[in-house]
């Protein structure tokens, strides 16, 4: 969780890209990228579990955002 990363905003779009996520989820991630920043792996993951409560999301893409938010973790272990 404490693995630095180089370029944390690129690799949310890598993750983005790779968990095929829509519009409003990938809107949802930009909005939460500034209140969760940082260059660890743990903000990178904080980053799609705090887009996943954005209000204007429907409920399947609240879930599809906290679902990739834990499967990034498990990936680290």
């Amino acid at each position: 969780m404490k693995s630095p990363v180089a370029d944390p905003f690129s690799t949310l779009m890598q993750f983005n890209r790779q968990f095929q996520l829509n519009k409003q989820e990938r809107e949802a991630v930009d909005w939460a990228w500034p209140l969760e920043q940082g260059t660890s792996m743990f903000n990178i993951i904080q980053t799609y579990t705090m887009a996943a409560q954005a209000e204007r999301l429907k409920a399947g893409e609240s879930y599809r955002l906290q679902k990739t938010g834990g499967s990034i973790m498990s990936m680290l272990t």
